[in-house]
């Protein structure tokens, strides 16, 4: 039974398999364009990377650098992820998270997303040193979009032609979440 959860460090070699999968989709076989990556390879495991990511997971929402990663896991393996992160890594921009989301075409129109969206945002708000989600779409995807508002995100910007990939311009926009006043 398919089941959305915070990731521990046991995951992140699955993880990896699973964003490598994912990339691997983008713009193909009918599918939106949702990454700025024109060529998708899978990656090597890096472990020095594991290492930066898994330590990003274990540091205080109050220490430049966070993260927290919730995954969609059947079975064995992970078939979507959620990322906050705190980005830039710099204190005044300590108040914001960006959200980054991925479900591979198997898991997608199941409900997995809104389900990410769920305890990503109830995570959220329980920090008290959070105060907005921010994320970014590409335009084409309007599915993306049209659950991000239902999650009350709000457009606050476009950028035309900030990507172009196979030769495509792609269109991203900004959304942001306010999660309280400050």
């Amino acid at each position: 039974m398919p089941r959305v959860r915070m990731a521990e460090p046991r995951d992140w070699s699955k993880l990896e398999e699973h964003r490598a999968r994912h990339m691997m989709e983008s713009g193909r076989d009918g599918d939106f364009i949702f990454t700025p990556v024109e060529v998708a390879v899978p990656e090597t495991l890096d472990r020095a990377r594991e290492e930066r990511e898994v330590k990003a997971w274990m540091k205080p929402v109050t220490e430049c650098g966070w993260q927290r990663t919730w995954i969609l896991e059947d079975g064995e393996a992970i078939f979507g992820d959620l990322v906050l992160e705190q980005r830039p890594p710099i204190s005044s921009h300590l108040h914001r998270a960006t959200l980054m989301m991925g479900i591979e075409r198997t898991h997608r129109g199941r409900g997995f997303g809104s389900e990410f969206m769920k305890q990503a945002i109830s995570w959220a708000t329980l920090q008290p040193t959070l105060d907005w989600l921010q994320l970014f779409v590409f335009s084409e995807n309007l599915p993306a979009q049209a659950l991000y508002r239902r999650f009350g995100f709000k457009e606050n910007g476009r950028v035309e032609d900030m990507f172009r990939v196979g030769g495509v311009a792609v269109t991203d926009i900004s959304m942001a979440l306010k999660l309280r006043n400050f």
